[in-house]
């Protein structure tokens, strides 16, 4: 099971030398079942040049989860960057607990900043070492099939030449 979580588009560059950014999502600690998770609190601020990210993480602590940060844009809805350069409890084995935070170097990922007041970050958070469904290898194994029998099917006189056609040898070179 996958959460996505946005920040509200409060991301601009004039933002970025402002206080920051504090977004809630009415999400508790408390509302989460006992097997499932929730991401709650969610807010940015600028500390010198880096964006810091703050989360809390509920759920079981029985297995860890992986947290990304996704860059966004509301103008743009086909825009998604992931920061390259990022510390903190983002990446895999993030634990669930209260005042987590993502630090984002920017100006080593965007030297020249962000032109726009319509960004926002979405955090995205999957449970480890949950059990996937049996239809993905599935899939995979009968595409694997599919192709290959397209392959030879379509595939048997691609690639022999045919005796009466060639390429002509280019012009020779003037001296």
């Amino acid at each position: 099971m996958t959460v996505r979580f946005l920040l509200a588009a409060c991301l601009t560059t004039t933002a970025f030398f402002a206080a920051g950014c504090y977004t809630s999502f009415g999400a508790t600690e408390n509302s989460a079942p006992a097997d499932e998770f929730s991401v709650s609190n969610v807010y940015y601020a600028m500390k010198d040049s880096d964006v810091v990210v703050h989360y809390n993480l509920a759920g079981p602590a029985d297995k860890p989860y992986e947290v990304r940060l996704v860059l966004k844009r509301q103008t743009q809805p086909f825009f998604k960057m992931m920061p390259i350069d990022v510390s903190g409890d983002v990446g895999t084995d993030v634990h669930p607990g209260r005042n987590k935070t993502i630090v984002w170097q920017m100006y080593r990922d965007v030297p020249y900043g962000l032109d726009g007041d319509d960004f926002y970050f979405e955090v995205s958070v999957t449970r480890l070492g949950e059990k996937k469904s049996g239809t993905s290898w599935l899939l995979y194994v009968g595409g694997a099939i599919v192709g290959g029998a397209a392959a030879v099917y379509f595939g048997t006189d691609l690639f022999h030449k045919s005796s009466g056609s060639s390429i002509p040898s280019p012009p020779l070179r003037p001296q």
